[in-house]
């Protein structure tokens, strides 16, 4: 293979990996030989955490990190916790998705702790929940209530939103989106 080539070929790789980064990839790229390129989803988060979403990608930062940054914390009662969880290489943006299921009692906490209003069938949030699989966007159904982070709020760059479902019998099911502006 001529230079001019192996230069074109490099620089092909290079802002292809470079635009992988951008959209929340991890690229590793070795030029030790013309076809030894190897692109993977920076996915080691599911690896060592049974929360995280199986067949969800780009799951590069933990779930205590995360949490710590959007100000959540998770209340003693929740169970069946499932997540997805990023953090984007180049831009330096978290983003969230969450479910688990707490008591109202429980609820409550989350959403204090959080500095969030409790939540109500009348509000439309502003976030999208995303598609993602394991369940992690919350069902349209007329008994939902929402609450999301009121305009003003110091969390304005980086706002949460939380679904709320009381079909289960003194158990509430919770989605929590959350991510940078």
């Amino acid at each position: 293979m001529s230079r001019g080539r192996r230069y074109v070929r490099a620089l092909i790789m290079i802002s292809a990996a470079g635009l992988l980064a951008w959209s929340g990839w991890s690229a590793c790229t070795t030029f030790l030989a013309p076809d030894a390129t190897f692109l993977s989803v920076d996915n080691h988060v599911a690896a060592t955490d049974s929360r995280v979403c199986r067949g969800s990608w780009g799951n590069n930062v933990s779930f205590d990190e995360v949490m710590s940054y959007f100000h959540l914390k998770l209340p003693r009662q929740a169970q069946h916790v499932v997540f997805t969880a990023n953090l984007n290489p180049l831009l330096g943006e978290y983003s969230l998705n969450m479910r688990f299921t707490t008591t109202p009692g429980g609820l409550r906490l989350f959403l204090s702790a959080a500095g969030l209003p409790p939540a109500s069938p009348g509000i439309q949030p502003r976030l999208d929940f995303g598609e993602s699989p394991c369940g992690l966007q919350p069902p349209d159904r007329p008994r939902m209530a929402y609450t999301q982070d009121p305009d003003g709020s110091p969390m304005a760059s980086s706002p949460r939103a939380v679904a709320v479902d009381p079909a289960g019998r003194g158990e509430l099911t919770v989605w929590v989106t959350a991510m940078d502006l």
